[in-house]
């Protein structure tokens, strides 16, 4: 990777964005920040798509008070997370010399047996699938934190119709009611409210 080069003491954008990275290089990594506020994500959001990085934050409707009115905002829907795609190498190297992108973390697998975690990867399939729902801000979604829905028994299903249609998940009891749950493992899961019957196709376990 090229060193980065300072433009009138910055670093110059078109050395340490991702830009130049084939895209068959790039992967998807779920990152936290500690102790965040919402207006960091969003802050770390914007930076990221102004410089053209691709990335995705999980966004909910939230009701507030304002000025003593109930007004509809637009919220990091889980605590402390985005995802970003590029190479780990890219990834670790922006972290490094862009100072809103620092608090930044990888999120990593922690084995039981004592071993060095490693960094968590979510394939493309499964991403396009989260972020088909996540992507949703209205009522006909509910997201469930980190929860692990992922090792759950349940059917899998793919959903042959509607908004939703082409997504895979696993049909779970969440809240006293059948839904149908998408699950990155140890990173977020996000419920679908209700989808017919008819319109699950049941896949191979």
């Amino acid at each position: 990777m090229p060193a980065a080069q300072k433009v009138d003491g910055a670093v110059s954008p078109n050395i340490i964005f991702d830009s130049d990275v084939p895209d068959y290089l790039k992967q998807w990594f779920p990152m936290r920040i500690a102790h965040g506020r919402p207006e960091r994500l969003m802050a770390i959001k914007e930076f990221l798509d102004q410089h053209q990085v691709q990335n995705f934050l999980p966004l909910t409707h939230h009701r507030v008070n304002v000025d003593g009115k109930q007004k509809l905002v637009l919220e990091p829907a889980v605590n402390n997370l985005i995802f970003i795609r590029s190479t780990e190498e890219r990834l670790t190297f922006m972290k490094r010399h862009q100072r809103i992108l620092l608090p930044l973390r990888y999120m990593m697998w922690r084995p039981q047996n004592g071993l060095i975690g490693t960094i968590i990867r979510v394939p493309d399939r499964q991403m396009e699938s989260f972020i088909r729902v996540a992507s949703i801000t209205d009522n006909r979604v509910m997201f469930l934190g980190d929860k692990d829905f992922s090792k759950k028994i349940g059917t899998r299903v793919r959903i042959t119709e509607g908004v939703f249609q082409g997504v895979e998940g696993v049909v779970c009891r969440v809240k006293k009611d059948r839904r149908v749950v998408v699950s990155i493992q140890g990173v977020a899961s996000v419920a679908i409210s209700y989808i017919s019957p008819a319109f699950l196709e049941e896949l191979p376990s």
